[in-house]
């Protein structure tokens, strides 16, 4: 989630997470600690899978304690977005010197490391080649429409279909959506 590593203080917890049991309760800190729900799952002591995480996230009251560790590390809803965001407009250009090879430290001096998923650098007697991966741009313009609310996910025998927040759901029907 961030640069930087996290570590929450144990707290009481608040009354309105009272219904919460304290393996769930350590689970939402952990999410926020680790930034990995699997992580967070086999740390607080669950049996890890994604049908388990996908199960317990489906809790509103869950959610809420994972929006509360949040908010009690000083992450707020806005600083998501915005690094969803930025993710969606990052653009490698910036991080390629004059002759189009990537450069880390123009990257660095930019603050644009954020934007890359992978870099390795292998050397050998033939030379030296550099990888670059940022994350998806399109998976964060998604993640970022859901967020806004401008898309919904509607799951219907294990097929995700996302549609407008505009209300309308899906008919079933087929539409030939062809020119002619």
């Amino acid at each position: 989630m961030s640069d930087r590593t996290i570590i929450l203080d144990e707290i009481a917890r608040p009354e309105y997470f009272a219904e919460l049991t304290d393996q769930q309760w350590r689970f939402a800190r952990l999410v926020v600690e680790l930034g990995d729900y699997i992580a967070a799952s086999q740390a607080a002591g669950y049996r890890t899978s994604f049908r388990a995480v996908r199960k317990m996230l489906a809790d509103p009251k869950m959610r809420d304690a994972i929006v509360f560790w949040m908010t009690r590390a000083g992450i707020t809803p806005r600083e998501v977005q915005s690094r969803i965001a930025s993710i969606a407009r990052g653009d490698i250009g910036l991080m390629l010197d004059d002759d189009g090879n990537f450069d880390i430290n123009r990257a660095r001096q930019l603050g644009l490391t954020h934007l890359i998923k992978r870099y390795r650098v292998y050397e050998n007697r033939a030379g030296r080649r550099v990888e670059v991966e940022l994350y998806d741009a399109l998976q964060a313009s998604i993640a970022l429409a859901k967020m806004m609310g401008m898309m919904v996910e509607v799951t219907q025998n294990n097929i995700v279909v996302y549609i407008p927040d505009n209300g309308r759901r899906p008919t079933g029907e087929v539409v030939d959506a062809r020119p002619g």
